[in-house]
């Protein structure tokens, strides 16, 4: 997984000031009241950082974790870029990871679409150590990719929609934590990437699902239909959930 994810490191998404996407994110816990200033967060699965960096413009201090090296990197080098010196970074396996290293009592665990909570044991294990709460978003129930859908299909696969926010309903039924607003939104991703960016685009999401790429399928399926004038475009139609869990 480690592996998998460090490859990613390179075209994963990159702290941006004035994205209007993760704008909604944070107006919405806004909308619930959720106070930042002061206190310590961890962005747990914080890949390279697009919202460690948000984060730490009005927390005291983030923790930012996450399985992947590279990513982690990018996050210390994006911090450094833009002046930001309250963030410190730990990588490992959630699974394992031994959270006295955190020195600080967490108030805040913030997860965005992370596998490090895909299972009840790892959300238990990140719920118990906020003292005030989580704020998190998970998938919703739809996700549509014709490009990868295709894909998909040419390897005898289905794309699945990962752990979210409708497992988390049960996990907090499980845990007996009142279960709290959840607001769904539709996402319209237009993709627009060189060939090879397309084809590791392809061969990660199919690691992921634990399928053996066919890379001369990838190759031949991207260049006659998808190919045009040396760019791959293609829209992916997430559905996110987002909630404030309380503790």
């Amino acid at each position: 997984m480690k592996n998998l994810w460090d490859k990613r490191a390179k075209n994963f998404p990159r702290y941006d000031k004035n994205l209007k996407e993760d704008k909604i994110i944070f107006d919405f816990f806004n909308a619930k009241e959720v106070n930042l200033k002061d206190k310590v967060i961890l962005d747990l699965g914080c890949g390279n950082g697009r919202y460690a960096l948000h984060l730490a413009k009005q927390a005291r201090l983030v923790y930012a974790f996450d399985i992947s090296s590279e990513m982690i990197e990018n996050v210390r080098n994006d911090a450094k870029s833009h002046k930001i010196d309250n963030i410190e970074c730990f990588c490992g396996d959630w699974n394992d990871f031994d959270v006295s290293r955190f020195l600080q009592p967490i108030d805040i665990v913030f997860a965005s679409l992370t596998p490090a909570l895909n299972s009840f044991e790892k959300f238990k294990k990140a719920i118990n150590i906020a003292k005030e709460g989580m704020m998190y978003i998970g998938w919703g129930n739809k996700r549509e990719s014709a490009f990868l859908e295709e894909i998909f299909k040419a390897h005898n696969a289905k794309l699945e929609i990962p752990v979210g926010a409708k497992d988390v309903e049960g996990y907090l039924k499980e845990l007996n934590i009142e279960l709290p607003e959840v607001k769904f939104i539709t996402k319209n991703i237009n993709k627009k990437k060189k060939f090879q960016d397309a084809i590791s685009d392809a061969v990660f999401q199919l690691e992921m699902h634990n399928v053996e790429p066919n890379n001369s399928l990838i190759k031949d399926i991207i260049t006659n239909k998808w190919l045009h004038n040396d760019m791959v475009e293609y829209v992916n139609i997430m559905e996110i959930g987002m909630m404030y869990i309380k503790n």
